[in-house]
């Protein structure tokens, strides 16, 4: 079970890990990914994934509003004497500490991760950079310039602080945040509390790390970079820049010049915007009095309560859409021989997103760049079944082998003759997907399209 001590995640016992010295820097290992073993869940409303403070952060329409954000600060607040039901008379004298001013997504977000745990459920908040009042604190995170589980602190805004996230067949590039550095240790928890809470079945312990994987790729490591400074966007090459000239310290020989990444469009609607604005105006009373959000503190909880919301609903897409998905195409790419001999051709079982799984597992088996067209049921309820041509990478709009020129932008009767296959429906003008009224024909029109 991960319902433990950190500690156990080191192998240190609890009195160990209290004296053992560690460097401050030190990037700290992980238990195996096979011994995670947490519950999982599939088909959860958005009204019943979040717990503690987060509860009240949503109103009716599930947009966070400032009544709701109110009610987040207010009567969910991180007193001892507000702790969810769940928290225990341990966990009521815990304090979780982190830096006062201006807060950012990455804290909000580490602070509701601890909360999701039941020892930390009822654990009260400090907000402060007194070193005094920190060392007094049972997990500080995002301030006091030191990373050690042990002692439980969690900062990364150190000197020589490079420390990544490893999983199972991959050490991820992005440094962490606090929210990455308590996503390391905690994670596995959270995502066990919140899924757990659902009552749904448990997962394999392999499709355990798969999960914990896909919710540092798709919710942490973005905050983890957006709090680095890391662009998202790495500039390419600018040939008409031409090299750099010799007198500005070059000899006229060195490579093009790269140009600055230029936004085309501007976007604030990120989390990381959202928890910023939070901080209110600048020239906004903020004063715990006038402010209906209850003054500073009042607003790191309510950021806190969005981050962790928004990262509760990422927890439920993979488990309940993502992961589902994963094996439908896992099982279809396992049989593609016996829907054609070709080994060309994969047959899902049923609708399901499949581009980046079936790139996931070609590589899985060996066998990458092999299927050319994936056929599977319209999803809408005709009847119908589609062909569509397997991209070169997830993201393309270019395909492995499109349809067959003379087919594109033809339709019904004509698409037939031109085809020579019965049933036809259509096939897009740039021939990376078609239709066919039936199983057999649209078999039909991908045997055809492989020798065309």
């Amino acid at each position: 079970m991960l319902r433990r001590l950190a500690f156990s995640h080191y192998g240190l016992s609890t009195a160990a890990a209290l004296h053992r010295p560690a460097p401050a820097n030190r990037c700290w290992p992980l238990a195996p990914a096979s011994s995670l073993s947490f519950c999982t869940a599939a088909g959860l409303a958005a009204s019943r994934l979040s717990s503690g403070f987060g509860r009240a952060a949503t109103l009716q329409t599930g947009r966070p509003g400032l009544a709701a954000l109110r009610m987040a600060s207010s009567a969910n607040g991180m007193d001892a004497a507000s702790a969810p039901a769940g928290g225990s008379p341990a966990a009521k004298s815990l304090v979780i500490a982190t830096h006062d001013g201006t807060f950012h997504c990455d804290e909000a977000l580490a602070v509701y991760m601890l909360r999701r745990i039941p020892r930390y459920a009822g654990a009260s908040l400090t907000r402060t950079r007194n070193p005094e009042v920190l060392a007094t604190a049972d997990v500080v995170v995002d301030v006091g310039a030191e990373y050690d589980p042990t002692t439980h602190r969690y900062d990364h805004h150190q000197r020589g602080f490079d420390c990544t996230l490893t999983t199972p067949g991959k050490k991820w590039a992005t440094k962490l945040s606090s929210a990455g550095l308590v996503y390391k240790h905690f994670g596995a928890e959270v995502i066990e509390t919140i899924v757990a809470d659902a009552g749904l079945p448990a997962l394999s312990d392999a499709d355990a790390a798969a999960v914990y994987a896909k919710v540092y790729e798709s919710f942490v490591e973005a905050v983890d970079a957006v709090d680095n400074g890391i662009p998202q966007y790495v500039s390419a090459p600018c040939p008409t820049f031409g090299p750099s000239p010799a007198g500005a310290g070059g000899d006229g020989a060195a490579p093009p010049r790269t140009a600055a990444a230029v936004a085309v469009y501007q976007s604030s609607t990120g989390l990381s915007a959202r928890v910023g604005r939070l901080n209110g105006r600048w020239n906004e009373d903020l004063s715990d009095g006038k402010d209906p959000l209850g003054g500073p503190t009042g607003r790191f909880l309510a950021a806190s309560s969005v981050a962790g919301e928004e990262f509760a609903a990422t927890v439920v897409d993979v488990v309940a859409s993502w992961l589902p998905a994963r094996a439908v195409v896992a099982a279809a790419l396992g049989a593609r021989f016996e829907a054609d001999a070709s080994g060309k051709v994969v047959v899902l079982s049923q609708f399901a997103p499949w581009k980046a799984h079936l790139f996931e597992a070609e590589r899985a088996a060996g066998a990458e760049g092999e299927v050319l067209y994936v056929v599977y049921q319209d999803d809408r309820g005709s009847g119908a079944w589609r062909i569509q041509a397997v991209p070169p990478t997830p993201d393309s709009f270019d395909s492995r082998k499109k349809l067959p020129e003379a087919w594109r932008g033809v339709r019904d009767a004509e698409l037939d003759k031109v085809s020579g296959v019965d049933g036809c429906i259509f096939v897009h003008a740039s021939g990376f997907i078609g239709g066919n009224k039936t199983f057999e024909g649209v078999m039909a029109m991908a045997q055809k399209a492989l020798v065309l």
